[in-house]
């Protein structure tokens, strides 16, 4: 069905999924369109003044939480305990104990990149399965992690037996980041997820 444009003149096809109202062919051109301007900001201030979205001063700094607002940690309602993935670990690392400064075994705090490690002694080590980190070894308790900068981090995992999560052997890692025990493994294991 052919319209003419309200804005620009032209005529233009109604497309079946638009409303069959359509007075415009494009939004550029209702936008130009001061009626449909004032309509619009019309709806806005209405949704304003019905209940929907109230602007209000805000809670005063220092407060108590109210109930329905936002709770951290075990008081939050999609607390999930020990039951949590890698990238949720280490989420919470960040949200305990904040962005590692410091390396704990040369003492460095300038020009580095930092990094949590999983302690070798942990009590609840969990190894994820599947997706991204698969293969990963991590810990839901953020106290079960050392501060570290790179060069320490890859000589204090080197030498760790892991399970290649492609050919399921164990093998010696050289890197803290290393998951698969061959190159052949690690393309196998991605050409799979294509």
């Amino acid at each position: 069905m052919q319209r003419i444009c309200a804005g620009c003149g032209k005529s233009f096809r109604l497309i079946r999924l638009r409303s069959p109202a359509q007075r415009f062919c494009s939004r550029l051109c209702a936008n130009r369109d001061p009626v449909h301007r004032e309509a619009v900001s019309a709806g806005a201030k209405l949704a304003w003044s019905d209940g929907r979205r109230q602007p209000g001063p805000g809670k005063p700094k220092g407060s108590p939480p109210t109930a329905g607002s936002f709770q951290a940690g075990e008081a939050h309602r999609n607390w999930r305990g020990d039951d949590i993935q890698y990238r949720a670990a280490h989420q919470r690392i960040g949200a305990a104990r904040g962005t590692p400064r410091l390396c704990e075994t040369c003492g460095t705090t300038e020009g580095k990149k930092f990094e949590w490690a999983l302690r070798h002694d942990a009590a609840k080590i969990m190894t994820q399965r599947g997706g991204q980190y698969d293969g990963l070894k991590y810990s839901p308790d953020p106290n079960d992690y050392i501060r570290l900068c790179v060069r320490c981090h890859d000589s204090y995992d080197a030498g760790v037996p892991t399970v290649c999560p492609q050919c399921r052997t164990t093998f010696i890692t050289t890197r803290h980041d290393q998951k698969f025990c061959t190159k052949r493994c690690t393309r196998n294991f991605h050409n799979a997820l294509r």
